[in-house]
């Protein structure tokens, strides 16, 4: 009986560990690129019921990088599909980086990410409605690339950068994570191997 409860308990946790990982959005070279991706699911029942999902218009197909605004985003969707937004986060995306706005040469997936409203500075989320379950859980994965270009180019600060807000379910946020060039992180590593020795 003890084996059975010990069971369920792990299953339990297990589903909620899935249904509580938030978004991770990744910002990393690849060769020449640089490729920003992003993953996961938020679970958007407190949002409804406050009434803080709305409706915006999708512009067409279009993806975007702007640092300092912060703005992160793609839209795979045709013009004027409708797409769902929650303004008014209370711990909004920090800026990232400078001002530098970036389209990149390639994007896929799910249309997801992060804006602002240019009169008021008002950050908010959006997505496609579609990808939206019966249990109000909101699941996205897709990216963009960047060709022939760096980090430094892109006017990125290394990083993790978070957004949370009340509404987010228990253990959920939207993390983006900047890692730097493999040079930089292999002079980091030497650099704490050169700390560790002075120390010793």
């Amino acid at each position: 009986m003890k084996r059975i409860a010990l069971v369920s308990a792990v299953l339990l946790a297990a589903v909620n560990y899935v249904y509580s990982a938030g978004i991770e959005m990744n910002i990393s070279p690849d060769g020449s690129n640089v490729k920003a991706t992003y993953s996961g699911s938020l679970d958007l029942t407190s949002f409804f019921n406050s009434g803080s999902v709305e409706s915006m218009y999708s512009g067409g197909e279009q993806a975007l990088l702007w640092p300092q605004e912060p703005v992160i985003g793609v839209s795979t969707t045709t013009a004027e599909t409708e797409m769902g937004s929650i303004w008014g986060i209370d711990s909004p995306l920090p800026s990232f980086g400078s001002d530098v706005q970036s389209v990149p040469d390639s994007f896929y997936g799910d249309s997801f990410g992060i804006t602002i409203d240019s009169g008021t500075s008002d950050q908010a989320i959006f997505f496609d409605v579609k990808d939206i379950d019966e249990n109000n859980i909101v699941s996205v994965n897709g990216g963009m690339t960047f060709q022939n270009t760096t980090i430094s180019d892109l006017g990125l600060n290394l990083g993790t950068y978070q957004m949370n807000d009340s509404d987010f379910a228990q253990g959920e946020n939207i993390t983006l994570t900047i890692t730097p060039e493999p040079a930089t992180m292999a002079l980091l590593g030497l650099g704490g191997l050169f700390i560790r020795r002075r120390s010793s």
